[in-house]
């Protein structure tokens, strides 16, 4: 089912009752997560279940089996590799289309690393579910940007779990950073353009300026069990507080570990955070 998933699921869609072969189901108490060790906000992501089953089959930067075919695809998709190592995307991919999975431990060998000196992975599109990716270098703004933009509507539901971070390549101290969400409402002048309900966990994030941001409406991100390291500040930070709705939680930090920083957790004036259990 491929190497290094701590559970042995590899489509998030586990329809067993109860315990099998030590697998605990993914329905608990009536609740269906994306996976069964899914926590947080985005805990019940659907992602690209019941969609088409698509592999990677090469680490060309487009074209027939490639990453960037597979992300952006439209309609429900699962995508899985049936090759490992490094694939340089070149351009920015631009996900566009809800419901997606991206499962990295199904790749062989020492599993699956995206990089690119020219551009980034920009998520326009929502329930989403990302695991076991290494995402190396990124040359706009950061490594993984999930933001509401040309979309007219929320953006909700991505759940990042077991993936690293590191090393985004634009020029230091201008943009570069780990994981960034964020509304667009500013640049569109649609106040339907916001974003929210999304989780971080089991993952590392480290070696960049900044680490995470919060930015322009949104709101209810869990970032739960993760490693930041060595980033300058943003571990992590939320901003403009005015655009979300009145008494929403914009994030919780809860039992991360956050080493070698000038800046550790951060908020502007106003915002509301939960804070438990961080080192």
């Amino acid at each position: 089912r491929g190497g290094g998933d701590d559970d042995g699921d590899t489509t998030g869609d586990d329809e067993s009752d109860g315990e099998t072969d030590g697998q605990v189901d993914a329905v608990v108490l009536g609740e269906r997560k994306a996976f069964p060790t899914a926590h947080g906000y985005a805990r019940n992501t659907i992602g690209g279940r019941g969609g088409a089953i698509l592999r990677v089959t090469n680490t060309d930067p487009n074209g027939p089996g490639s990453f960037r075919e597979a992300l952006t695809t439209e309609g429900p998709r699962i995508i899985v590799f049936e090759v490992g190592g490094t694939i340089d995307f070149g351009s920015t991919i631009y996900i566009s289309d809800d419901n997606y999975t991206v499962l990295g431990q199904t790749a062989p060998g020492d599993g699956i690393a995206i990089f690119s000196d020219e551009g980034g992975v920009e998520s326009r599109a929502g329930e989403g579910i990302w695991r076991h990716i290494r995402f190396r270098g990124s040359n706009v703004v950061s490594n993984l940007r999930v933001i509401a933009r040309n979309r007219g509507s929320e953006l909700t539901n991505v759940i990042v779990d077991h993936c690293s971070f590191t090393w985004p390549s634009s020029v230091p101290d201008v943009n570069e950073m780990n994981v960034s969400f964020s509304g667009d409402e500013a640049a569109s002048g649609d106040p339907n353009e916001i974003a929210h309900d999304f989780t971080v966990q089991a993952s590392i994030l480290g070696e960049s300026t900044r680490g995470s941001l919060l930015y322009r409406g949104s709101h209810s991100v869990s970032f739960y069990r993760n490693l930041w390291v060595s980033n300058n500040e943003r571990n992590p930070i939320a901003n403009y507080p005015d655009d979300i709705p009145t008494d929403v939680q914009q994030y919780e930090s809860i039992n991360n570990i956050i080493h070698h920083t000038r800046g550790t957790i951060g908020l502007a004036l106003g915002g509301k955070v939960r804070v438990s259990g961080n080192i």
